[in-house]
């Protein structure tokens, strides 16, 4: 988060590591097929275009700008989840509850 990681893709992410992405907003994509990781090497530019629409379904379509290659990765997330990393982390998203949330007014009894 603090080192401007969007996204993370990856073969497999386990379940807790995959929970500190969403809380800090990063989103956490797993190579639809795993052999595309192999074509991938360092330096190469990735690009996803429409990441909102794309993220509703679940599946992302990344390209390869370097290699002018495209590859699809998909979001093993459930609704709750997208909503979090669509507000920007779970502390971003318990703001947003806050603020949505009606002020209680105190009881004069």
């Amino acid at each position: 988060m603090y080192l401007g990681v969007r996204a993370v893709i990856a073969k497999s992410i386990a379940r807790i590591h995959k929970g500190n992405l969403v809380n800090h907003g990063i989103i956490p994509m797993i190579f639809e097929d795993p052999d595309d990781y192999d074509r991938i090497e360092k330096g190469d530019e990735l690009e996803v275009n429409g990441l909102l629409d794309q993220m509703q379904t679940k599946v992302v379509e990344i390209r390869n700008v370097t290699k002018n290659v495209t590859f699809k990765a998909r979001l093993e997330l459930s609704d709750s989840e997208l909503e979090v990393i669509s507000c920007g982390g779970q502390l971003r998203y318990l703001k947003k509850q806050l603020e949505e949330t009606p002020a209680q007014e105190g009881n004069n009894e």
